[in-house]
């Protein structure tokens, strides 16, 4: 197969991993680095507990299973006899957008609708 055509569908499927690991967090108990900006620390958890943020770990998670898969499928791909049929090519690339689509509403719903809990306040600013 020729580079142009393992490349396209190496970022297809590059681009439905990270878009499906992205939300894989929200189905799967999976640990992943949390970021507590009050503390300025990290820790390697599946639930943090005070205030912490996800999306730095669900990002470098969705990353790096993005890049293994786009390696594997220009190798695969480059190892082909025959040029993928152009509904094929087209068919990947509808995948990608749809999925992609998928996960970013899914993400955005999931910001809205969560219910934040606001730690208690400090025993020097009570009176």
């Amino acid at each position: 197969m020729s580079t142009k055509h393992a490349v396209h569908l190496a970022t297809c499927v590059a681009t439905i991993v990270f878009a499906l690991t992205l939300a894989l967090p929200a189905f799967v108990r999976v640990p992943l680095p949390w970021y507590h900006p009050a503390e300025r620390s990290w820790t390697f958890e599946v639930n943090a507990s005070g205030i912490a943020m996800d999306f730095y770990g669900r990002v470098a998670l969705a990353s790096l299973a993005a890049a293994l898969a786009a390696a594997a499928m220009y190798v695969i791909a480059r190892r082909a006899r025959r040029e993928p049929s152009r509904r094929i090519t087209a068919v990947v690339a509808v995948w990608a957008v749809s999925l992609t689509m998928l996960a970013i509403t899914f993400y955005t719903w999931r910001l809205v609708h969560r219910t934040v809990t606001p730690p208690p306040t400090p025993s020097c600013y009570q009176r």
